[in-house]
């Protein structure tokens, strides 16, 4: 179905998903990460310098959505605190992140450290924003997922102007939690996942989008390659088949004609030459037509 029915676009992003190719939620599901960021080792904000690419744990606080004063983009910009001090988060084209996000949450802030010229404030510039449960016990601590497991990475998509990593990061949480995922059907058949340790499409999904570690992301890959070259072999089967039904005239040959002709050549055929001989003999005596390539010196 179109993204639309599920979320509203303003006209920039609406352009920027149709510059990217993305109209439906597919289309959204399979524009995957190029790579993958690491929030294993965390920050106090008070260490924060100009240029760092840093995450940080803390309580947001006076969320608000503005306008620019000369380029009236929209934005998104609150206040991040944890023990050692805190800093200010700016979201250009994002002022849904105000409206989504409780006052006081736990979250997790990924992002580059810009600096203001004239008041040389530090802030976050469009960073990565997650709410969490709890708050790690200490610095360099990873997040831990309901299951105990450490969920550090996260995904780093192709963007276009009006469009970030960050929409697209929640768009598709958003997705996996609406229940969408259960109505998938996978085209690959499950003996064939069995026989080539492949996850579900359910199943890589998740671990494209959101993986616990890299070797998730890596199955996943493996089987949307899989899947690109199962789809290329169907189709390619399926023309095969159309064409065989053709009709065409069976030509039977005399084994004794065959070997006076070869005869006459001034070498002996390799024994590879002898088998496509027979090949192509056997091909042209069928009722089908024959779709074969040659290939040799």
């Amino acid at each position: 179905s179109p993204i639309t029915d599920h979320a509203r676009l303003t006209p920039i992003q609406k352009s920027a998903l149709k510059k990217l190719g993305i109209e439906t939620i597919r289309d959204l599901l399979y524009h995957f990460p190029t790579r993958y960021g690491d929030t294993s080792e965390t920050r106090n904000i008070s260490s924060l310098v100009k240029g760092d690419t840093a995450v940080v744990f803390g309580k947001i606080s006076k969320l608000k959505t503005s306008k620019g004063f000369r380029t009236k983009i929209s934005m998104a910009d609150a206040w991040v605190e944890d023990e050692s001090g805190k800093i200010h988060c700016v979201w250009f084209n994002q002022p849904y992140l105000a409206k989504m996000t409780p006052e006081n949450a736990l979250v997790r802030i990924e992002g580059k450290i810009s600096e203001r010229k004239k008041t040389q404030e530090l802030y976050f510039s469009n960073p990565k924003l997650e709410v969490i449960n709890k708050l790690p016990i200490g610095v360099g601590d990873s997040l831990f997922g309901d299951n105990g497991k450490a969920h550090t990475l996260y995904p780093v998509y192709p963007e276009s102007r009006g469009i970030t990593s960050n929409w697209f990061y929640h768009k598709i949480i958003e997705i996996f939690k609406s229940g969408l995922l259960e109505s998938l059907i996978d085209p690959i058949p499950n003996e064939i996942l069995q026989k080539y340790n492949l996850p579900s499409l359910k199943t890589a999904l998740i671990w494209i989008h959101t993986p616990m570690k890299p070797e998730d992301a890596e199955s996943a890959r493996k089987r949307f390659a899989f899947e690109e070259v199962f789809f290329i072999q169907l189709a390619r089967g399926l023309e095969r088949f159309a064409y065989e039904m053709n009709k065409s005239y069976t030509i039977n040959t005399n084994e004794k004609d065959i070997t006076n002709f070869i005869s006459r050549f001034p070498f002996e055929p390799t024994l590879a030459q002898h088998n496509a001989i027979q090949t192509i003999l056997s091909d042209i005596a069928k009722q089908k037509p024959m779709a074969r390539l040659l290939e040799g010196d």
